[in-house]
């Protein structure tokens, strides 16, 4: 039984869609319904049944199931841990994020992380806006998750990974009547703001409306000149994470 023959059986059994198995492996549909012909014919049984509208595991396709999925991981996990180790991506990882947001993608671009390289262990922390730069510069952390913009000749950003529409809500900024700017609530019935909750009831305040609030971007900024194989492959995990919404798939062997 040849490595590709598994692997396409593995992610077939998990899809049970020829095109979606073609699209994770790279490979044609055509290719994927030669590699499973090859493997039943080895077998000598049909391991799937095959009908225009869907695919389904036989009997005995389950329990080839049962039997190589815990072999292959194994193997994966061993061929993971072994090139990780030859490529320093071990150890920990720290990274700090600012907002509730960034941090929920970052716990599934870690799982993603982590699954490629058991041996690195990845800590995330949140972080205050006016202190996330401090603990970067200063070597706590070696990488920073934010949406804000951050233009420092001794930082650099990474790509976006995803944009965070501000969420829309009919409230208001407050501000003191005194300042020129401020407006009644009842000149403009129809603004809204971003991330904002009216929580005072001061009689000298007024709400502001904001409008056309631009997105955030969240990119991964780290230091100039400072990049590891930890980063590298963290970035990649993230950007993996980002192509696929988040979900996780299960590692392919090396070629």
């Amino acid at each position: 039984m040849e490595r590709r023959e598994i692997e396409v059986f593995l992610t077939l059994a998990e899809e049970l869609h020829f095109r979606r198995t073609a699209e994770r492996l790279h490979l044609s549909t055509a290719r994927i319904s030669q590699s499973v012909k090859e493997l039943e014919r080895h077998i000598g049984t049909r391991l799937f049944e095959r009908t225009s509208r869907r695919v389904a595991l036989t009997p005995i396709g389950r329990q080839l199931l049962e039997d190589l999925r815990p072999g292959y991981d194994q193997i994966c996990q061993g061929i993971a841990l072994a090139t990780a180790a030859g490529r320093g991506i071990t150890g920990l990882l720290r990274i700090d994020v600012l907002g509730a947001t960034g941090e929920h993608f970052l716990v599934r671009a870690a799982r993603l992380f982590r699954h490629r390289h058991p041996g690195c262990e990845v800590r995330i922390r949140q972080v205050r806006l006016g202190e996330h730069l401090t603990s970067l510069r200063d070597g706590e952390t070696e990488l920073l998750f934010t949406g804000f913009p951050v233009h420092e000749p001794d930082l650099t950003a990474g790509p976006v990974l995803f944009r965070e529409p501000r969420a829309r809500r009919r409230t208001r900024a407050a501000s003191p009547r005194r300042q020129p700017y401020a407006l009644d609530p009842a000149d403009e019935p129809g603004a809204v703001t971003t991330r904002l909750t009216r929580t005072t009831s001061w009689s000298d305040v007024v709400y502001v409306p904001f409008r056309n609030a631009v997105p955030l971007h969240w990119r991964l900024i780290r230091r100039v000149g400072d990049e590891t194989h930890q980063m590298r492959a963290f970035a990649q995990a993230a950007r993996d994470t980002a192509e696929t919404g988040g979900l996780e798939t299960r590692p392919r062997l090396p070629a």
